[in-house]
């Protein structure tokens, strides 16, 4: 497999500066990272490592969440590409005679370039008002996360296997980016699961389709996201943000997509045993809906 550009020597593990060490060292080396040249298991594996950085508290930033950050809204506003599946998905979709590992080390070289750029060139290419962000950052203090955790609730020793319940009101805890054509709705508070502000832009944009307004609480937060419809624009206020943004119906479903989908793949990269959990698959990976 080939897989150009990049360094020509790769530094020890101990001497790892940043994530692009860490691409660095798999461009050199593919197959002992990821199989068969996989973009999603190195999407995974990029979760992780931005997982031990919470963990261990290290002051780093990442740019290579799936579905928002840096490198996603770049190929979102540079190709056009919607980042609904995840960059990783998007890039196998959208370049299909190229292999994805050299596809994706070829625009991340391009987007290094880009990034490398004074602010003020940047915003010549995106403009964050054109752009909407939203990713989950997994709380390290939720033991949840750690792959060593056992995915039960030990508190039913009798029925320990996670419920619709434990997963929207318990477990698997996160902070939220989230900025709407430079609107930041974003939440940084404990006790918000990811479920949850899923399932509630899930139950919003459900309700949407029949009604002109809905308000939408968290389950524990009480934090409370108001939408309101007219047509094709819909427009989102809280009780947190000074600011109302406005999206399109579109956006919205697209946004309630992603974030299903997220919090899907970051339990599951955590732990794949609970992809066998039913009310989780059905209920949180089930397939995008009209």
């Amino acid at each position: 497999m080939g897989t150009s550009g990049g360094r020509s020597e790769v530094r020890p593990v101990e001497d790892w500066r940043d994530v692009y060490d860490l691409l660095d060292a798999v461009r050199m080396r593919p197959n002992a990272w990821v199989r068969n040249g996989s973009l999603e298991e190195l999407a995974v594996l990029m979760f992780g490592y931005h997982l031990a950085l919470q963990v261990h508290d290290v002051d780093e930033p990442f740019e290579f969440h799936r579905e928002s950050g840096g490198f996603a809204s770049w190929l979102s506003r540079t190709r056009g590409w919607s980042m609904t599946i995840a960059w990783d998905a998007a890039i196998v979709e959208n370049l299909p005679d190229e292999p994805p590992l050299d596809a994706f080390f070829r625009l991340v070289d391009e987007y290094r370039e880009f990034a490398g750029q004074p602010v003020r060139e940047r915003l010549a290419v995106v403009e964050e008002e054109d752009v909407i962000t939203f990713a989950f950052e997994p709380c390290a203090e939720d033991v949840a996360w750690s792959p060593d955790w056992l995915a039960e609730n030990r508190e039913r020793p009798d029925h320990p296997e996670l419920t619709g319940a434990d997963f929207s009101a318990s477990f698997f805890l996160a902070n939220v980016h989230c900025v709407i054509h430079g609107v930041d709705l974003s939440l940084r508070t404990p006790g918000l699961t990811v479920v949850d502000v899923a399932l509630l832009l899930e139950y919003a944009r459900r309700q949407l389709k029949t009604a002109s307004c809905v308000a939408v609480e968290t389950t524990l937060t009480q934090h409370v996201f108001s939408f309101s419809r007219e047509a094709e624009t819909v427009t989102l206020t809280t009780n947190y943000a000074p600011a109302a943004a406005e999206l399109t119906w579109l956006e919205l479903r697209q946004l309630a997509d992603r974030a299903k989908a997220e919090a899907y793949r970051l339990i599951t990269a955590a732990h794949p045993e609970l992809r066998e959990n039913k009310w989780l698959r059905e209920t949180v990976g089930s397939s995008p809906t009209a």
